[in-house]
C-alpha cells in the first residue's frame, strides 16, 4: 500500500510539471518574445559551453528545443532551429571534444528537434500551436465527465457509475449520461456504446456524448432513443454505430421505464423474491443504422433492496463464452453485495473485474433503492 501510495505521489508530481510547463508555453510571454528568450537562453548556454567546456555539456541544449517545440509556432520554430545550429557549432570551436562525443550530442538534438517539428506541424495544421489542443482536449476530457454527474436523488435512493477506457486510455467510446428528468422530480440515466474501443472510439465517443447529454432529460423519455439514433444516422460513419439503454426512473413512486438499443439489457434484483430479471427483453436495433426505427419501453417498479443494473458489452464480453453466461457472472458477483444489503461499489467492481479485462471499453451503472 504504501509503495503504491508513492507511486501515485510521483505521478501526481510529475502530471502537476507537465501541465505547469503546458501552461507556461501556452499562456506565458506572446510568442514573438517567447522566441527572442529561447534564442537568448540558447545563446547563454553556448557561452557556457565555450567558457568552461569541460563542466557545462553541450546536451543543456536540449531542454531548449522541447520547449520551443511546445511554445512556438511552426514558422519561429523553424527560426529558432537555424539559430540553435549556429549556437551548437560555437561550442565546437573551443577545446577538443572526441568525435563521437559530438556527433552522439548532435544526433540526440536533431532527433528531438525533428520530432517536436513534426508534433508542430500536426499541430498546426489543427489551427493551434503550442500546448493549446492539448487544453483543448483537456477540457473536453473534463466535460464529458461532467455528462455523467449523478443528479440528486430522494432520501433511500443511490446510484454509482463507473466507467474506463481499454488498456486506461483516457479516451474512449463507452459513455455514461445523468441528467434530471424530462418529468419532475424524475431521473434519467443513458449508457451508450460506441463502435470501436479507446482512442479509436474517442472522437465518436465525445461527438456523441455532447449531443445525446443535450437530448437527455430534454425531450420525452420515450423519444430519447428516436432522436439519438436520428442524430447518428446524419453523422453517416462510414462504419460506426453505436448501442444503448435509457432508463427514466420516478422515485417518488418507484416506477421506472427502460429501453434499449442492440444493448446489454439492464437487470433487476427484486429483494421480495431473491431473483434477478432481465429487463429490456424487448428492444429495438442499434444506433445509427436506419432512420425510422421504433424502440420499445419495458416497465417495473423498485421496492426497498432492489437494484437496476446496466452495463456495455465489455463488462461481460469474453472469448470463452457468450453473453447469457456473461449476464449470469454479473448476478454472481452482485451476490456478494446482495448479502451485505448494499450496492455502494457495485459499478467499480463490475468495470474492474469485467470478464473480457482490460482490453475493451467498460461501462457500468448501479440504481438500489435502500
Amino acid at each position: 500500500m504504501a509503495t503504491h501510495a508513492a507511486t501515485e505521489r510521483v505521478t501526481s508530481r510529475t502530471a502537476q510539471a507537465q501541465r505547469w510547463l503546458a501552461s507556461a508555453a501556452a499562456h506565458g510571454p506572446a510568442e514573438p518574445v517567447r522566441l527572442v528568450v529561447l534564442c537568448l537562453a540558447a545563446l547563454a548556454v553556448s557561452v557556457l559551453v565555450w567558457r568552461w567546456p569541460n563542466d557545462v555539456p553541450r546536451g543543456t541544449l536540449a531542454p531548449l528545443v522541447v520547449l520551443a517545440g511546445l511554445g512556438l509556432s511552426l514558422h519561429r520554430l523553424l527560426i529558432f532551429y537555424g539559430w540553435l545550429v549556429g549556437c551548437y557549432l560555437l561550442t565546437l570551436t573551443v577545446g577538443e571534444p572526441a568525435l563521437w562525443r559530438s556527433v552522439s550530442v548532435a544526433a540526440a538534438l536533431a532527433s528531438t528537434a525533428a520530432a517536436m517539428f513534426f508534433v508542430a506541424r500536426a499541430r498546426e495544421g489543427l489551427g493551434v500551436y503550442g500546448t493549446t489542443g492539448e487544453h483543448l482536449l483537456r477540457a473536453l476530457h473534463a466535460a464529458q465527465g461532467q455528462f455523467g454527474a449523478i443528479p440528486p436523488l430522494p432520501e433511500g435512493w443511490h446510484a454509482e457509475c463507473a466507467v474506463d477506457g481499454a488498456y486506461g486510455d483516457a479516451f474512449r467510446g463507452d459513455i455514461i449520461l445523468c441528467a434530471e428528468g424530462f418529468h419532475r422530480r424524475h431521473a434519467e440515466f443513458a449508457l451508450v456504446d460506441v463502435s470501436g474501443k479507446g482512442l479509436r472510439a474517442g472522437t465518436r465517443g465525445m461527438t456523441t456524448s455532447a449531443a445525446l447529454s443535450g437530448l437527455l432529460g430534454q425531450v420525452e423519455p420515450w423519444r430519447f432513443l428516436d432522436a439519438a439514433n436520428t442524430f447518428l444516422v446524419r453523422q453517416a460513419w462510414a462504419e460506426g454505430f453505436a448501442t444503448a439503454v435509457h432508463v427514466d426512473l420516478d422515485p417518488v413512486f418507484g416506477h421506472f421505464s427502460v429501453s434499449g438499443a442492440g444493448h446489454p439489457p439492464a437487470m433487476q434484483f427484486r429483494a421480495a423474491t431473491g431473483t434477478w430479471r432481465e429487463v429490456t427483453q424487448s428492444q429495438g436495433p442499434a444506433l445509427g443504422l436506419m432512420e425510422g426505427m421504433t424502440f420499445p419501453r419495458s416497465n417495473g417498479e423498485m421496492q426497498t433492496g432492489d437494484v437496476l443494473v446496466l452495463f456495455t458489452d465489455g463488462v461481460i464480453e469474453s472469448r470463452e463464452s457468450d453473453l447469457a453466461d456473461g449476464i449470469d457472472w454479473v448476478g454472481g458477483l452482485a451476490e456478494r453485495f446482495v448479502r451485505e444489503g448494499s450496492f455502494s461499489g457495485l459499478a467499480q467492481e463490475l468495470v474492474d473485474s469485467a470478464r473480457g479485462g482490460v482490453n475493451d471499453d467498460r461501462a457500468a451503472l448501479v440504481i438500489w433503492r435502500g
